[in-house]
């Protein structure tokens, strides 16, 4: 278990509220921390370290540091996908399974999730790209939450994490749809920020023109944009998903045994 946040903000109390809202989930993850800043774009990790423990700190960040990732899971697939990519020509720095992330938004863009299989919740920011890309697992195991407000995008693995931003609102909406658990993934361009704000306050969708998003509208991401542009669908099979969990339960069983053993 990590944890995740970061945000996309021209407010100028954005970058040093980052730590803050990152110490927020240290009980998620209590080995190591990790910040990146790259203009309006910050990202913070928690570290619970599982998977290549000497290594895999993050944010992960691509060698040419055009993308940047936060991850939090478990990529069950890691292993064959890692053999694709460095087939494919990339060079892995670590041995976790979180840089096949990077390497695989390379390789494959917004397809990355029809090839990943496991538990997870992600952020990936690509600086050439301008695109902020977040993404949680098909079965929804591991949280992501997000909030538009005043202008800024604010997101993190729980909700206290969001409420350590400047300005952010602590008082309950009784009257919200539901919340804003991040279930299916978004894609937020930078460049559109500064038009998620109209001159009346109310958040508006860029790529439609629709006024959709403003931070008390409680609406799920599957309503954000029906072209498809701002949210891509990747969803598991029935079979695949029981699969996913089998999978899951030997592996937690081969550790019990593997404990015992040594007992």
């Amino acid at each position: 278990m990590c944890g995740i946040t970061g945000y996309v903000s021209t407010d100028r109390r954005a970058w040093e509220s980052l730590p803050s809202m990152t110490q927020a989930l240290v009980h998620r993850g209590p080995d190591a921390d990790g910040y990146y800043r790259d203009g309006a774009v910050g990202l913070g990790h928690r570290r619970l370290s599982v998977i290549d423990v000497e290594g895999s700190n993050q944010p992960l960040i691509s060698p040419d540091r055009d993308i940047a990732v936060i991850f939090n899971g478990e990529i069950y697939n890691y292993r064959a996908l890692r053999q694709e990519l460095a087939d494919a020509g990339h060079i892995f720095a670590t041995n976790g399974d979180g840089e096949v992330l990077v390497h695989g938004w390379r390789q494959w863009g917004r397809q990355l999730l029809e090839k990943i299989s496991g538990m997870f919740a992600f952020a990936i920011w690509d600086r050439r790209r301008a695109e902020l890309f977040l993404a949680r697992d098909h079965l929804g195991v591991k949280p992501l939450y997000y909030a538009w407000h005043a202008g800024s995008f604010v997101f993190g693995s729980e909700i206290k994490a969001l409420l350590r931003f400047p300005t952010m609102p602590h008082d309950v909406d009784l009257d919200a749809g539901g919340g804003d658990d991040l279930v299916d993934p978004l894609a937020l361009r930078a460049d559109d920020l500064a038009d998620l704000v109209d001159r009346d306050g109310e958040g508006h969708d860029p790529r439609s023109g629709r006024r959709e998003l403003g931070p008390r509208s409680g609406q799920g991401l599957g309503d954000l944009a029906e072209d498809g542009e701002a949210v891509v669908r990747g969803r598991m099979t029935i079979e695949q998903a029981l699969n996913d969990l089998d999978a899951k339960a030997n592996r937690i069983l081969a550790k019990r045994r593997w404990v015992l053993a040594r007992r």
